[in-house]
């Protein structure tokens, strides 16, 4: 009413009117796209600098060091060493008693400064040794229990594990003749078999070990799975193995723990934590095939345990995999938003399906369990990966710069926060288990989460005022299911560890494994210092 020259009034001439309605108009265009370009601008909902990050709180690597008694070779296998032979055999098993001890030093998980690789090749050079004990005993007559060629390869070799192999290329096929029927198929094999028949296959895979020198001494180890801080004595060198193979994941797994973790560490860690999950899954197939009896094996190398700790160590390097990709975010096209979701989906996965072995871990008792340890750890980790996982999916919708996109982020944005303050109450409870257990830096842990919550509230706030102030657009009731998982990364096997040239033929000629003591397998109680009652 105060400008007649834009307002549209019957004395006005027609093209005045067009003008001023067309003024008008760019007037109000101008001043929409200036308010939302300057709120754009203010929320820089294009470029979010903060975003939540990886924890850099690694698995605390047990509850106790894995360790073990000394072991001195020549005096336990006295009773097996046959008569006039000691001198023989002396260089031999005393070497292994210095292997031992060095291996031993080195996976001291105090020792975190020496070289990875150094404390691997201690390990392999007494494992080579320890593996010697797999072959059998040969008799006066100069021939082994079973009578193989006497080119065979000794045991642990290449050679002898393809020639182990029923498909491999060294087993030679029976020679049938033209009349002879068709071998059977799998299934059809399967179902000819009696239960008697079946019931015997087991027995005779249940007593390989017999004429081999693996049941001639015992060896025991602290018991990681054992609530009560007990070790066990093992009476099969397979276990031994194993059990020095669990030392060494354990060793490099306190490395990555303890190792600042920054640009300059990150491929290292992530190196040391996929050598660990090698060490373990070579455990694991080392106890598998030595088909020990349950009672005689400690719990910390059955009941999924070995598995469980090696699929953790596996995530802990994903850990680094989403870290470096973060970093990269803004500097390298191909890094993305949505594929670090990716990354936290596969990530989350891995722990989700973790629980179930790890609360087949879980004891009856009323000290706090290795099992019940684990299972706070991963019930953690999973809920923290889907959280960074929709955090992310959050800024990638945001970054749209549409009312879609804005309200796809506030949904997106609104769950990981809730998953967040779920992420949070699953670390305070793993704290408290682990608390009796071993140390574990809460005020990190917690310290952390409490800035990842506060990211995503801010980026959070900066969406919702967006949307209130621009595009008004109502918030949907599901958010966006996480992307499909990534992932390619596996274990750094621990390749083939073959017998040490040091076993000969004379040397398995020299032990008798009939005269072995009564090794007294079993649990081993811890001495306790106390009064002595009156």
């Amino acid at each position: 009413p105060h400008s007649p020259r834009i307002t549209h009034t019957p004395h006005a001439p027609p093209k005045q009117a067009q003008a001023a309605a067309r003024l008008c108009s760019l007037l109000c265009c101008c001043c929409c796209c200036c308010c939302l370009e300057s709120t754009m601008a203010a929320l820089d909902l294009k470029h979010t600098a903060s975003m939540p990050l990886v924890t850099t709180i690694f698995l605390p690597t047990a509850p106790l060091p894995k360790t073990t008694e000394d072991v001195e070779f020549q005096d336990m296998l006295a009773p097996c060493i046959k008569k006039g032979k000691e001198d023989v055999v002396a260089p031999l098993l005393r070497e292994m008693s210095e292997a031992r001890r060095q291996a031993v030093s080195s996976l001291d998980p105090s020792r975190t400064i020496s070289s990875a690789d150094a404390i691997i090749a201690d390990v392999r050079k007494y494992l080579s040794l320890v593996v010697g004990l797999r072959g059998k005993a040969i008799t006066e007559e100069g021939e082994e229990a079973a009578a193989p060629g006497e080119d065979d390869p000794l045991p642990g070799g290449p050679e002898a594990a393809a020639e182990d192999k029923p498909g491999s290329a060294g087993a030679k096929p029976a020679e049938a003749g033209e009349d002879a029927p068709p071998p059977l198929l799998p299934n059809e094999d399967d179902e000819a078999k009696t239960a008697e028949e079946k019931a015997m296959e087991e027995v005779d895979r249940l007593t390989l070990a017999d004429g081999t020198l693996r049941r001639m001494m015992p060896f025991t180890w602290k018991d990681l799975g054992d609530g009560n801080g007990c070790s066990f004595r093992m009476g099969d060198s397979m276990l031994e193995e194993a059990s020095t193979l669990l030392a060494l994941a354990q060793v490099l797994l306190q490395k990555a723990k303890s190792e600042p973790l920054n640009d300059g560490s990150m491929l290292s860690i992530f190196k040391w934590l996929r050598q660990a999950t090698g060490a373990l899954d070579l455990s694991i197939t080392i106890v598998r095939e030595a088909r020990v009896p349950p009672p005689q094996v400690p719990d910390d190398l059955k009941n999924d345990m070995l598995s469980v700790i090696s699929e953790v160590s596996l995530a802990q390097a994903q850990h680094i995999t989403v870290r470096r990709a973060q970093s990269q975010l803004g500097r390298n096209a191909a890094i993305t938003p949505l594929l670090i979701a990716k990354l936290c989906n596969d990530t989350a996965e891995r722990y989700r399906s973790m629980e179930k072995k790890a609360k087949q871990l879980c004891t009856e008792t009323k000290k706090p369990s290795v099992g019940a340890y684990f299972v706070a750890h991963i019930r953690y980790k999973c809920l923290y990966f889907m959280a960074l996982g929709y955090s992310m999916l959050g800024i990638k919708r945001v970054q749209q710069d549409d009312e879609d996109g804005v309200a796809y982020g506030i949904k997106n944005l609104s769950n990981a926060l809730d998953l967040f303050q779920k992420a949070e109450m699953a670390a305070k409870k793993f704290v408290e288990m682990a608390r009796s257990l071993v140390y574990v830096d809460d005020l990190t842990i917690l310290s952390q989460l409490e800035d990842n919550i506060s990211v995503c509230k801010g980026i959070l706030d900066k969406a919702n005022e967006a949307n209130n102030k621009v595009f008004f657009k109502p918030i949907p009731e599901e958010p966006d299911a996480l992307p499909d998982r990534m992932s390619n990364i596996k274990a750094e096997e621990m390749g083939e560890i073959g017998t040490n040239p040091l076993w000969t033929r004379e040397i398995y000629a020299c032990f008798d494994p009939s005269k072995a003591p009564d090794l007294h397998i079993g649990k081993v109680p811890e001495d306790v210092d106390c009064c002595p009652v009156s």
